[in-house]
């Protein structure tokens, strides 16, 4: 222990040819990106949403390569998750595309505030037709949306019930449902 081994340079280090390093360096990223939100929400300079009275707040939610981030609409919040940004590439390595990046505001706040805040961090403003996952970025309370959800399971339930299935066929049909909720269709 204590002996140097020698210089590394990360210009150096290729891992595209190896899947489980590429994976591996993935949830090392994940794992720093939510670090560095996490240190933003104890230092008072980022706040999550409240979905329920009796949930803690939510901050962002990761899933596979997308981030969904949950904040107040202030310059001084978005001029934090530029920092933010800018901090995971530099540390990753890794692009964040603005291209692909967009904001989605709450029905409060001013329409002047969304184009300021968006030019901030270069990106554009949701439309309320856009899709994130397949689902609907702005749903509102309208439940109609999840209609044609609702309506594709209950047909895939509805035309494999009428078969006498075994314990193993159950098992197909419930996971086959859950992932056609998931990915909703």
């Amino acid at each position: 222990m204590g002996n140097n081994l020698g210089t590394y340079d990360r210009n150096e280090v290729s891992i595209k040819g190896i899947p489980c390093l590429r994976i591996f360096f993935f949830f090392v990223c994940a794992e720093a990106f939510t670090g560095m939100v996490h240190k933003e929400e104890m230092n008072g300079a980022i706040q999550g949403i409240l979905v329920t009275r009796s949930a803690p707040l939510v901050s962002h939610l990761l899933f596979v390569d997308d981030a969904l981030i949950f904040c107040k609409a202030t310059q001084e919040v978005i001029l934090c998750l530029r920092g933010i940004l800018l901090s995971f590439e530099k540390a990753s390595r890794l692009k964040i595309n603005l291209q692909k990046l967009v904001m989605v505001f709450s029905t409060d706040v001013a329409e002047s505030l969304w184009l300021e805040l968006a030019s901030i961090l270069g990106v554009a403003v949701a439309s309320k037709h856009d899709k994130c996952l397949g689902l609907p970025m702005v749903v509102g309370r309208s439940k109609e949306l999840f209609e044609g959800i609702k309506d594709r399971i209950w047909m895939k339930l509805h035309n494999w019930s009428t078969k006498k299935l075994s314990q193993a066929g159950r098992a197909v049909l419930l996971k086959s449902v859950l992932k056609l909720s998931l990915f909703s269709l």
